[in-house]
């Protein structure tokens, strides 16, 4: 089953495992989320805010839309600009060893440098690709201390990427713009039980997803 707006890019998971099984899986891991339906009222209040943000393209609002988001699947929000080795200025916060956060794309003056957008059906706006998001987080993966789990944000859409599968092209892709045009639930339960913390990198056991992983081959 496919979920317009979440994607599965290069096969992150195997493509019969995304279109086949997963959904259930979901479904089955959203029943222990607790209190779901209250959060997702939460995050569709949000999608005034991503209009304007989309709208405006500035660097305190995505801060501000980012942080609501990330809060509402319980990460700690403790945002730091710095500016890489290739002199891209950008903020991060560390929620633990296993993941580490990034908002795109700002510089100095707190005004979007490309690539900021991911719309590759608007000509005015420069797509974000594998070879820019590389650019941006690839030293982030080198070395040894280099976390299990990467989140992107950008204007436009979230990237999680995962260490191992990244070297290969593989990462999942969420369009806000997709989600915030349905009236549908199925995509907010996705986003809770997929990419919370307690999904990516909870404190006290292995994540959802080295499940997911086992499941799918």
């Amino acid at each position: 089953m496919t979920v317009k707006g979440i994607y599965n890019e290069n096969e992150f998971y195997t493509f019969n495992y995304w279109q086949n099984k997963l959904a259930e899986r979901v479904k089955d891991e959203a029943d222990r989320v607790a209190d779901l339906e209250a959060k997702i009222k939460e995050m569709r209040k949000l999608n005034k805010d991503f209009w304007q943000l989309k709208e405006k393209q500035q660097a305190q609002q995505l801060k501000a839309f980012n942080g609501e988001f990330l809060q509402l699947l319980e990460y700690r929000v403790q945002p730091t600009d710095f500016t890489t080795k290739q002199d891209r200025y950008i903020t991060a916060f560390i929620e633990n060893k296993d993941l580490k956060c990034f908002y795109l794309n700002t510089d100095e003056k707190g005004d979007f440098e490309p690539p900021a957008y991911n719309e590759v059906d608007n000509s005015d706006e420069k797509p974000i690709d594998m070879r820019s998001l590389n650019e941006i987080i690839g030293e982030e993966l080198d070395g040894s201390h280099a976390p299990e789990w990467i989140l992107v944000c950008a204007v436009n859409a979230l990237f999680v990427l995962q260490k191992g599968k990244w070297l290969f092209g593989r990462y999942i892709r969420v369009e806000w713009q997709d989600i915030f045009m349905q009236s549908e639930q199925e995509p907010y339960r996705f986003i809770f039980t997929l990419f919370s913390k307690q999904a990516l990198a909870p404190e006290d056991k292995q994540s959802l997803h080295s499940e997911l992983d086992a499941e799918s081959h």
